[in-house]
């Protein structure tokens, strides 16, 4: 593969160059592309090219010196570019120099190894918050550490420049901190370091745990006169703290404790400091208080720092006299027990082991249990002659009579296999290793049977060691085997073994380098025990097991790492689809960065970021930088396409005035892919883009467009349903963004425009030109007469302005024309009365279907759809009791809050319920209706849990069987005719 990496050199270069240039250990194109770049963009000389390109992975390194200017380029570029990943040095670098007069070699010097922005993030909150000069800045941030990525608005990245300015009012005489002492408490902060513990939604609480705690005990240690904590001391109490309350509940506690119970004692700062910081809350104090007389303060602090109760100082107390003459063992033991097991354990230990080993028996013993692990040791001494090849002396002999190397591994293996440090059950390992097959070799059945979690355990073990071939190793069933738990989990680990090993087995073209000749026993058995009852592990592999011989190199440079990487816990083939795709776009010319299938094909959106990386121009190489960019780019919807025209009355492609209709369109990307808003929304709540659709306005035919104007995307494809154009003609339709959900737009933005022939109705013809009486939709202000509900919601009653049109025909003999049976089918009742006024009558709600003006749409919050208006007052109590995080919603606000939502759901409901629209007349209307009551019972139940379910579980109502709220209130049912 090297020889593809000289092959892709740019052309200048002689074969003794390119053959330097691609000198690496691991394969990899970076050089190639990156030798390419650099003499295309740069014109650099190979010189410069080998001091920028050797050992890159990617472009990255031409990238980042284009980024500074032709001066600094040449003093300092290759300084901080050379093996540069990203484009960060010399951001970082540009960044730095903006920010003041400063030395440039310094700053070269600070940011050539940086890979993400926190350190000169760091720099810049130092500088502006605190006043500290820009060489000492970059002295205490050079080790900050944040996310890894690009980002500037990560919050890991910017929780040490946020920690900076929360404590920057700190930097007074009056507390004696010292610019220094908040840069370097704040610069110590990882935001890695619990990784595990902390998801994204929840770091925001973590970023601000260290200066919480300070803030507390700032507040806390002015009640105390002694011992007196100097506010740096409090910083490096608070250092790195998971929790705010921890460390200052145990300084409080220390405090309090030892003033009570050692009135003469002198806790110096230092003793407190190495006690409580990083506590999680306050038992460390409770420990030290009662590990009196038990060494020095220094001694006593470092033992109980971390504990959980007073376990270490009872332990501690016991093991004293147990492990006589090896004091330095006694705290090992001892730190975060939670009783006196482990010394009661270390006491009832084999002479024959060292203190050393006592303490890796018998750590985290608990006191119902300690005599487990050597009960475990008293098995394996009688069942190891079981073994043909156990070691001849391991267990029963002192240290000094052990000859071999292999006696002290097996000696080792076994005091960790019946240990609680390492085993969930000592018991239960011994019992599995009284049972396990004694064709393993000794030490693979003494890690197989360690951590095992119950003797249940052990039959799957076995059948999973009697169903594997023969020829697979001793090690590589041990590894398989180990930590199966139920028959299930052991029948799908087996399969999928079995099956990988046929088809690594299976004969391959000499030309093909691909995965299946690099997974041995032990590599299947590595990616075999993750596997799920879906069988993703064993269809990942399969699938990749396809690729062509040409795309194998993209699991390079090591096939059996990568193939693990990506398909381990895999649940569907969907990494190996990845690397199909990525195949599908690799070139001769073009290509991905070493590892990146690995990084690419882990994540979920692998599909939208290889489309976004297939339209970035003049790259030889696509790598990590390219990843992320494109994974931080938000899909936008940008072009449409008519995909059908739906006539709702007879299913011909043929739009014809009066009739309802629908118009269907492909919704793309700015990639030209298919764009779904669900799917997108599920990531970005803002990619739920709204659309618009209306004709031209002051057409000659006076027509006009009713019905659902306005929709969102479902599956990438648009639907408007139940359309209707009032009059014949062609007309120029319009689709658009409105200007209140195009976010980066304060303007409409026109996605297409298009003609749109509307045929005339025979049928409709009559009545087309008495369209105008359901124009306005709600009862103008002009009209003659009152506008009232008769009985509401049926019916609607009041006299039409007439029409403004070039077909008028006057007032009489235009109301005379639509009077009587030429509305009725539309399901209005009209007559004219004696001074020539046409009077008409509907059920309220008609209108709004023919015209759309007081239907719910799809851009409207709930409150808007269920049409809920909440006084101001009400909300600002809602907001008042919901910042206090209160447990127990106040029972008015909840009644009150209840009482409106459930009155503006009857009301809806009574106009809106399609019980309400069975009459003979307004059958027709009934699938419309629907929609809009779908839409309003949506609407009441996010308007329920914004309001009040979200609160029920702190006291908020919500519905019962009976009818009620549980504070007692009725829900209004509407009765339907």
């Amino acid at each position: 593969m090297k020889a593809e990496c000289e092959k892709r050199c740019h052309a200048s270069l002689s074969v003794q160059q390119r053959a330097n240039l691609c000198n690496q250990e691991e394969y990899s194109l970076g050089p190639a592309a990156c030798s390419v770049m650099a003499k295309e963009s740069l014109h650099l000389r190979y010189e410069d090219i080998y001091k920028l390109c050797h050992e890159s992975s990617s472009v990255a390194p031409v990238e980042c010196l284009l980024k500074l200017d032709s001066k600094d380029r040449n003093e300092f570029g290759f300084n901080i570019c050379a093996k540069a990943a990203s484009t960060i040095p010399s951001e970082c670098f540009r960044r730095v120099l903006s920010m003041g007069k400063v030395n440039k070699k310094a700053v070269a010097k600070f940011c050539q190894s940086n890979v993400d922005h926190a350190p000169d993030l760091c720099v810049q909150a130092s500088h502006d918050h605190l006043g500290m000069k820009l060489d000492d800045a970059m002295h205490h941030c050079q080790d900050a550490v944040g996310s890894g990525d690009a980002s500037l608005t990560s919050p890991r990245n910017t929780i040490i420049s946020d920690c900076i300015l929360a404590l920057k009012d700190y930097n007074r005489n009056a507390y004696g901190l010292r610019s220094e002492d908040i840069v370097q408490f704040c610069a110590k902060i990882n935001p890695n370091q619990y990784v595990d513990m902390v998801d994204d939604d929840n770091f925001v609480s973590f970023a601000t745990a260290a200066t919480d705690c300070f803030a507390q005990l700032v507040a806390d240690m002015g009640q105390f006169s002694t011992p007196r904590l100097s506010y740096a001391h409090m910083l490096h109490i608070c250092q790195n703290a998971p929790v705010a309350a921890g460390p200052a509940n145990c300084t409080s506690h220390v405090v309090t404790a030892v003033t009570r119970r050692e009135p003469h004692l002198k806790l110096s700062p230092e003793a407190i400091v190495s006690l409580c910081q990083g506590a999680l809350s306050a038992a460390p104090g409770d420990c030290f208080a009662e590990s009196k007389g038990l060494g020095s303060l220094e001694d006593r602090a470092l033992l109980c720092n971390s504990a959980v109760n007073s376990g270490p100082s009872m332990c501690y107390r016991r093991a004293t006299s147990v492990l006589k003459n090896h004091p330095e063992e006694h705290r090992a033991l001892c730190l975060m027990a939670d009783s006196e097991g482990p010394a009661e354990c270390a006491a009832a230990a084999p002479h024959y082991l060292v203190a050393e080993e006592k303490v890796h028996l018998c750590t985290n013993a608990p006191v119902t249990g300690y005599n487990d692990p050597i009960k475990c040791l008293q098995a394996v001494h009688t069942y190891s002659k079981n073994f043909q090849n156990a070691p001849k002396r391991a267990l029963g002999y002192f240290q000094e009579n052990l000859q071999l190397d292999s006696e002290w591994t097996s000696r080792a293996l076994l005091v960790s296999m019946c240990s609680f440090s390492d085993s969930q059950d000592p018991l239960a390992a011994a019992e599995c290793y009284k049972s396990v097959p004694t064709s393993l070799q000794h030490d693979d059945a003494v890690r197989l049977c360690t951590n095992i979690s119950s003797s249940h355990a052990i039959q799957h073990i076995q059948l999973c060691q009697r169903i594997l071939p023969k020829t697979w190793s001793s090690e590589a069933i041990s590894y398989l085997c180990e930590g199966l738990q139920t028959r299930g989990q052991t029948e799908t680990t087996v399969k999928c073994a079995v099956e990988l090993g046929k088809a690594m087995h299976q004969p391959h073209r000499p030309h093909e380098i691909g995965p299946g000749r690099l997974l041995d026993a032990l590599g299947i058995a590595k990616i075999c025990r993750t596997e799920t009852p879906t069988q993703g592990v064993l269809r990942c592999v399969q699938r990749l097991l396809t690729l062509p011989p040409t795309a194998t190199a993209l699991l390079l440079p090591n096939s059996a790492a990568t193939v693990t990487a990506l398909c381990e816990h895999a649940h569907s083939t969907q990494p190996a689809e990845c690397v199909h795709e990525m195949a599908k776009i690799v070139t001769s010319t073009i290509g991905f960065a070493q590892n990146m299938t690995q990084k690419l094909c882990t994540r979920p959106d692998y599909a939208s970021i290889l489309v976004c990386l297939s339209h970035i121009k003049h790259k030889r190489l696509w790598d990590t930088n390219d990843m992320l960019k494109c994974a931080e780019e938000k899909r936008q919807l940008t072009s449409i396409k008519v995909k059908r025209i739906y006539s709702w009355d007879d299913d011909r492609i043929e739009i014809m005035a009066g009739k309802r209709f629908a118009l269907w369109f492909d919704v793309f990307d700015q990639w030209q892919q298919k764009y779904d808003a669900d799917a997108a929304a599920d990531d970005d709540a803002s990619a739920r883009t709204v659309l618009k659709i209306s004709i031209n306005e002051n057409n000659a035919a006076g027509a006009i467009l009713w019905g659902y104007r306005t929709n969102v995307t479902v599956a990438g494809t648009l639907y408007f349903h139940s359309l209707i154009i009032s009059q014949p003609g062609t007309f120029e339709v319009r689709v658009s963004i409105p200007a209140a959900a195009n976010k980066q737009r304060e303007k409409e933005r026109t996605l297409a425009l298009f003609k749109l022939h509307v045929a005339e109705d025979p049928v409709a013809k009559e009545t087309a030109p008495c369209i105008y009486v359901l124009k306005d939709g709600i009862c103008p202000h002009d009209a003659h007469g009152p506008d009232h509900d008769a009985v509401f919601p049926q019916t609607r009653s009041y006299s039409p302005p007439l029409p403004v049109s070039p077909s008028s025909h006057g007032s009489y003999l235009h109301h005379l024309y639509c009077a009587g049976d030429k509305l009725a089918r539309w399901g209005v009742k009209s007559f004219l009365t004696a001074d020539g006024s046409l009077h008409v009558e509907y059920r309220s709600g008609l209108d709004a279907i023919w015209t759309g003006i007081g239907l719910p749409r799809y851009e409207m919050s709930p409150e808007q759809k269920l049409g809920l208006v909440l006084p101001s007052e009400l909300v600002d109590q809602y907001h008042a009791w919901e910042a206090k995080g209160g447990s127990v919603q106040p029972s008015a606000l909840n009644k009150a809050l209840t009482r409106l939502i459930k009155r503006a759901y009857y009301r809806a409901s009574l106009q809106w319920h399609p019980d309400r629209w069975s009459s003979a007349e307004l059958e027709q209307y009934k699938p419309i209706v629907q929609g809009i009551f779908q839409q309003i019972t949506e609407a009441y139940d996010a308007c329920q849990t914004r309001w009040l379910r979200s609160n029920a579980g702190k006291g908020g109502s919500s519905d019962t069987a009976d009818g009620t709220t549980e504070d007692g209130a009725t829900v209004e049912t509407p009765a339907y005719e």
